[in-house]
């Protein structure tokens, strides 16, 4: 039972290695009327107060082209809150809505196993 006991410690401390990971952000296309160069994104690590920092812009275009409409990015564990303001060559739009997600760690493979088997 003692080498079981130890086998089954090995393995919880290999397996709680982070990892980060990868956050896709997509939004509706320019409406007809507006005219947008590029979207901005902004991220809130934790439960912070409105803190946000910039994370990613969409490549800049010449109206009547519209920004692509994804943004993908990475991100550590944790929670984070996103918002994007689409943007023209005068000032930003106000915050979109919020969306929130939480980024687990993932587990990785034990790197060692030793199996002991005892015959009475």
């Amino acid at each position: 039972m003692k080498k079981l006991l130890n086998f089954t410690l090995l393995f919880l401390l290999f397996s709680s290695i982070a990892y980060a990971g990868t956050v896709t952000l997509a939004w509706d296309t320019m409406p007809a009327g507006q005219v947008w160069t590029k979207v901005i994104a902004y991220e809130r690590i934790g439960t912070s107060p409105y803190t946000y920092t910039k994370v990613g812009e969409t490549p800049t275009v010449v109206p009547p082209v519209a920004p692509v409409s994804t943004l993908s990015f990475q991100a550590a564990i944790g929670t984070h809150t996103y918002i994007v303001r689409s943007s023209n060559s005068q000032s930003e739009s106000p915050d979109s809505n919020s969306v929130q997600g939480i980024i687990l760690a993932v587990p990785s493979s034990p790197t060692t196993i030793t199996i002991t088997i005892t015959v009475p």
